[in-house]
């Protein structure tokens, strides 16, 4: 309400009845323009760079990517928008410039990646074709091309495999080892040590999983190291406060959760919340994606066997030194409190803390061991409830040089609070 188009200065649709869009990291009032307001200024600005005897490539490409007013990439929806209308734009426009024709493409592909629709995987390959095709025709004119190119052309095989590997299927993760092979090999001759690793990565795991045509998935810890190697790869190219490695931060935070690595999960999703708000802002959907994520990664949840059988509730705190735990639910599948001290009374219930089983993944500290005595006040998460053997939980340290264990249920904690590293 009260925004307008900052390039036409309009508020409301525009001659087309298209709304104001904006899906950058601008904030507040400011960032909001119709589509076609963004389009006929990034036109004009290519062509001035077009028609500049130092323009570059990068101011070329430039307004049809990122906000020029927050300096963000624009996303989602506008961005797959835009690079369409980029690539129609150098058609008509340049058709003899291949260029401006593989940059186009470029973005395209792009995109349409981070879109991820399944009605768009066959324009990716199509457009990734494409690329590879161009790339081709320019070795056979210069068998030296321009490390863009090669990048362009890597990124193109990149996303076959991706796309071909997602397709579960045998013949399918053969093509796509054919793809991240060939991925790898241009990486290497343009020394590109990170993205070598990459894609060392992405064959480890289409090999993984098909191997004499039975599907064998990788350890988990191997899994995880995976995307902790994206990540830092991301983090050490593009800096911790770039869009792609908050979007690869925020899937290995997941993984790690989902992986019962809570504590790393935990603070990884804080430190990437923070980075977020601090470059896109509250409002910005990468922010609120990773402050919902760490809302879930801090809730606490137990089991109790009730009238209705075995079933999960949110451990809010306990009482009675530990003896009793307030708690909420049962719950739904996937449903917690964000604010734990905003639940009424009537919404809790008290059990027993010897009645309740933690969930895997559960932060804890020890208490009370007398053999293992040095581990009392250690902080360190549930990895698994041997119910059958022993009855007892294992233990995984945050400190590694603290070797696993298993504790007695009395002997844990539940930590509602990690303290700080």
């Amino acid at each position: 309400e009260g925004a307008s188009c900052w390039i036409c200065l309009e508020e409301g649709t525009d001659e087309l009845g298209k709304p104001l869009v904006r899906n950058c990291s601008c904030r507040g009032e400011f960032g909001f323009a119709h589509l076609s307001c963004i389009i006929q200024y990034a036109e004009q600005k290519s062509r001035c760079v077009h028609d500049s005897v130092n323009g570059f490539l990068d101011d070329f490409n430039g307004p049809w990517g990122k906000c020029p007013n927050c300096k963000q990439r624009y996303m989602n929806e506008l961005a797959l928008d835009l690079a369409t209308a980029f690539l129609t734009f150098t058609e008509s426009n340049y058709p003899g410039s291949e260029r401006y024709h593989f940059e186009a493409l470029s973005k395209k592909l792009e995109a349409l990646a981070t879109a991820g629709g399944v009605g768009q995987i066959k324009e990716s390959k199509k457009i990734a074709n494409k690329i590879l095709i161009m790339a081709e025709q320019f070795k056979r004119i210069n068998s030296s091309p321009s490390e863009r190119h090669m990048q362009i052309e890597a990124c193109a095989y990149h996303e076959l495999g991706r796309l071909y590997h997602n397709e579960g299927t045998k013949e399918s993760s053969k093509i796509a080892m054919n793809f991240f092979e060939t991925c790898r090999d241009i990486y290497k001759s343009m020394g590109r040590i990170h993205d070598v690793a990459t894609a060392e990565a992405n064959l480890a795991i289409v090999k993984s999983n098909w191997i004499d045509g039975s599907n064998h998935n990788m350890s988990v810890e191997e899994e995880l190291e995976r995307v902790r190697k994206a990540y830092k790869h991301a983090v050490d190219q593009e800096g911790e406060e770039s869009h792609h490695t908050i979007c690869v931060g925020i899937n290995l935070a997941v993984d790690l959760k989902m992986k019962h690595h809570a504590i790393e999960a935990e603070r990884l999703h804080s430190k990437i919340a923070s980075v977020s708000n601090r470059v896109h802002g509250p409002d910005h959907e990468l922010t609120q994606l990773a402050e919902s994520r760490l809302q879930f990664c801090k809730a606490r949840f137990v089991f109790s066997k009730t009238d209705r059988g075995l079933l999960i509730f949110q451990d809010l705190r306990y009482e009675g030194d530990g003896e009793k735990c307030i708690v909420y639910g049962p719950l739904e599948s996937g449903v917690s409190v964000s604010n734990p001290g905003n639940v009424s009374e009537d919404q809790t219930t008290t059990f027993a803390t010897k009645n309740i089983i933690l969930s895997e993944g559960t932060p804890v500290i020890c208490h009370g061991l007398i053999k293992s005595n040095h581990l009392n006040g250690k902080l360190g998460e549930i990895r698994l409830w041997d119910q059958e053997k022993t009855g007892r939980y294992e233990v995984h340290f945050e400190d590694n040089r603290l070797k696993p264990c298993l504790v007695k249920p009395e002997n844990v904690r539940i930590v509602f609070d990690l303290p700080d590293e």
